[in-house]
């Protein structure tokens, strides 16, 4: 049986695992494809965050920052301790994490241009340009990862020891495109074995139009696969196992033998995935957290199709969502094999019906100590008794899509979804003991300033009265400014939002 491998790059938040890889080996295994799963994102801040990495740092000759290297560099292991022990104080967190940002400043001043951080990783090249992207693949000065890839990475050592033949990576931002491919690199620089390198995952789908015939990620890659992979990758790798045709595989983009691009037929997935997933390859004792949330999903795609979101144009297929007792029982699965009983739902929108269904589910079979969280739109039917059952049911806060707070701005985003709502679908909330976050943005095309400010100044006010009015500390709000993405609405149809190119 053919080896294979699937891999989650670096570039991504260390604080938990990411779903993708677990839900395609279940859907794999199911079908006697045995594969191997690998966090690699987790595995490198794991090791970024090492001294055996920092003893690197020692070339930096600034008096000032010898102090901050030998000071930090001594403190290393026990803040990683502190950070994922749930005995530590708070005194001890704010010490701890100000080890590890003291370490990030050092190492964008010895990598010049590298910014890190737990939400993103940023280099002294764009990630948006093919020509800066690769440079970055070969300019040791500025990019960490090409020595961590070919000293210190013990996937690439796993994969020439267990000589795989096939990696997949799943690619979900566009902070994961340069090391994914500095990746990519190293391994067949590296790894004799390895015969078929593949990208997928949503930001590889949204992109994917841009990657033509001769563009230079071929000479790292095989081939890409798109929008949802469970089905097309359980046939591509019985294909490549048996070195066939792939021409019938839908979704595919990949080199022929004459190294001409082939671009197979887009066919929407009209199935979901309904089987539990399986974690097991992911490290659970290296994620930056004290209190790991296991992700989990009840539908797949989007009810709704907001002008500012690329997500739905690379979900693939129309929404579908799984039945809750189902859901449920997968979660009663997870908690059983892995000991953890604090969800994430990853749906790009979870119904307010089918969270009141899973919540019921929940009280009825006595899972007291299973809670979750979730992001939601805002919505008439997320009345008082229903938020009173949702927190009865384990739900502890609820992220929600406040984008703006104008209707004129929210009708723009075809948001569907009436002002009117939002306040009180928020007190609700809070009456009933769950915390929520409000995502907005500023600079939607022709939002005016006193619109910007008016949604500014509505989060703030909700935030307030979240610990002040009922005592909910974990109230949060996170924006930023909009920009404009392939595949958007506002992308689509600039006409319509006064944008001229």
């Amino acid at each position: 049986m053919m080896k294979s491998m699937l891999i989650f790059p670096p570039g991504w938040d260390p604080r938990g695992p990411y779903l993708s890889l677990p839900v395609l080996k279940a859907y794999l295994q199911q079908n006697n494809q045995e594969v191997l799963i690998r966090d690699e994102n987790v595995e490198f801040y794991d090791f970024f965050f090492s001294e055996q990495f920092f003893k690197r740092m020692s070339r930096e000759t600034s008096t000032l920052k010898k102090s901050i290297y030998f000071n930090s560099t001594l403190h290393i292991q026990e803040a990683k301790y502190v950070i994922r022990s749930k005995d530590s104080k708070s005194w001890q967190r704010k010490f701890a994490w100000n080890v590890l940002s003291n370490l990030n400043y050092l190492a964008g001043k010895v990598y010049k241009g590298f910014e890190i951080d737990f939400n993103s990783m940023h280099f002294k090249y764009s990630h948006d340009s093919t020509s800066e992207i690769m440079r970055a693949l070969s300019d040791r000065a500025a990019n960490p990862l090409i020595e961590y890839f070919e000293k210190d990475c013990s996937t690439i050592e796993e994969i020439k020891n267990q000589e795989i033949e096939y990696i997949g990576f799943s690619v979900t931002g566009n902070t994961q495109l340069i090391p994914t491919l500095t990746m990519c690199k190293a391994i067949k620089e590296l790894c004799p074995s390895v015969k078929h390198i593949q990208l997928g995952g949503n930001f590889i789908t949204r992109i994917s139009s841009l990657i033509g015939n001769l563009h230079p990620f071929w000479n790292y890659i095989d081939s890409m696969l798109l929008y949802d992979g469970e089905e097309n990758l359980s046939s591509f790798l019985q294909q490549l196992e048996n070195n066939k045709d792939y021409s019938n595989i839908p979704n595919l983009y990949y080199l022929d033998d004459h190294r001409n691009l082939k671009r197979n037929e887009i066919v929407e997935s009209k199935t979901i995935n309904s089987l539990p997933p399986d974690f097991d390859g992911f490290d659970f004792s290296k994620y930056f957290t004290d209190n790991l949330w296991i992700p989990i999903y009840t539908s797949r795609a989007c009810v709704n199709k907001c002008t500012f979101c690329t997500i739905p144009n690379a979900s693939g297929g129309k929404f579908r969502h799984m039945p809750a007792k189902k859901v449920v029982e997968n979660m009663e699965v997870v908690k059983e094999k892995y000991g953890i009983s604090h969800f994430s739902f990853v749906d790009e929108t979870f119904l307010v019906p089918k969270m009141k269904q899973i919540a019921k589910l929940l009280i009825d079979n006595e899972q007291k100590d299973i809670s979750w969280y979730c992001e939601t739109r805002f919505s008439k039917l997320l009345t008082a008794d229903t938020t009173q059952i949702l927190r009865k049911g384990g739900c502890s806060n609820i992220q929600f899509g406040l984008e703006s707070y104008n209707q004129r701005v929210l009708d723009l985003m075809d948001k569907n979804i009436d002002i009117a709502w939002i306040e009180p679908n928020i007190i609700n909330c809070f009456e009933a003991g769950i915390s929520v976050h409000l995502f907005f943005m500023t600079g939607f095309p022709t939002e005016t300033l006193e619109e910007a400010k008016n949604t500014y100044h509505f989060a703030n006010e909700m935030i307030l009265k979240s610990k002040k009015d009922y005592g909910l500390p974990y109230s949060t709000k996170g924006f930023g400014t909009f920009g404009l993405e392939v595949g958007a609405g506002v992308y689509e149809k600039p006409e319509v939002f006064n944008i001229e190119f």
